[in-house]
């Protein structure tokens, strides 16, 4: 079983934990028929993983995670939404029995451990979340990274199904 993800760590390192499960998501999606038509996507989904990861992009959502968490009002919702990361990426590796690697692909659907998590059900989980964050830290981001996350959401709302 690979090791658990701990909601105490560095925001940036959940984050990309959360975006490594995302990635391998959209992926698991994109191999599944009749779904075949996703693969006209995969430069828009790889461009839009490969802009979540810059550093610009990174450096500017952590200013705005710490100034959210930072505020002693949010403290409980900053918490409760890093238990939801953490629980949602230590689903998936309880899932699919492997641990994250950011370029790595995800395992065969046929190996996960359960089948009644589906990649879509997972998906699903991973946008409601998201949402959460952009509504959590709205306007503490600068426009140009909602955008990048609105376009996210857009990404899991065309592989989700």
């Amino acid at each position: 079983m690979p090791d658990q993800i701990d909601p105490n760590d560095k925001f940036s390192k959940l984050w990309q934990y959360y975006m490594s499960v995302l990635r391998q998501l959209v992926i698991v999606r994109q191999r599944r028929p009749p779904r075949t038509f996703l693969a006209a996507f995969n430069t828009f989904f790889e461009e839009s993983f490969r802009e979540l990861g810059e550093e610009a992009f990174t450096e500017n959502l952590g200013l705005a995670w710490s100034e959210f968490e930072g505020d002693e009002l949010n403290r409980t919702t900053a918490r409760l939404l890093r238990l939801e990361i953490a629980a949602f990426v230590n689903g998936y590796q309880s899932v699919t029995r492997d641990p994250l690697s950011a370029d790595s692909d995800p395992p065969a659907t046929k190996r996960w451990l359960s089948r009644d998590a589906t990649a879509k059900d997972m998906t699903n989980a991973g946008k409601t979340i998201l949402e959460s964050i952009l509504d959590a830290l709205g306007d503490l981001m600068p426009a140009w990274v909602r955008g990048v996350l609105k376009i996210l959401k857009e990404v899991l709302d065309i592989a989700g199904g």
